[in-house]
C-alpha cells in the first residue's frame, strides 16, 4: 500500500498547453519544413506528383516506339523470289 503514495494525481499528469514552453520550437519546425522561397512540403510534393505524371506519359510513348522498333527488327524478311 506504500505504492499509492507514489502515484501522481491526475492533475499532475495532465499539463495544459499554456504550461508547456516551446522556446521557439514551433518556429524552428516551420523553418525546417519550408524552403527559402516559402514553399511548404505539400506544395513541393504536389509539383512532384505533376512531374511524375508527365514522366509516366513520356515513358509510355517511349515504350510504344520501342515495341514498334523491336517488332520491325525481329520480323523475318520475306524469302527471296527467283
Amino acid at each position: 500500500m506504500a505504492d499509492r503514495d507514489n502515484i501522481p494525481e491526475d492533475e499532475e499528469m495532465n499539463m495544459d498547453e499554456d504550461e508547456m514552453d516551446f522556446d521557439g520550437g514551433e518556429d524552428a519546425l516551420i523553418s525546417l519544413l519550408t524552403t527559402d522561397e516559402g514553399e511548404t512540403i505539400t506544395s513541393v510534393l504536389d509539383k512532384l506528383a505533376g512531374s511524375t505524371e508527365a514522366i509516366a506519359k513520356h515513358l509510355e510513348k517511349q515504350n510504344v516506339i520501342l515495341v514498334k522498333i523491336l517488332s520491325a527488327l525481329s520480323a523475318k524478311p520475306p524469302p527471296p523470289t527467283a
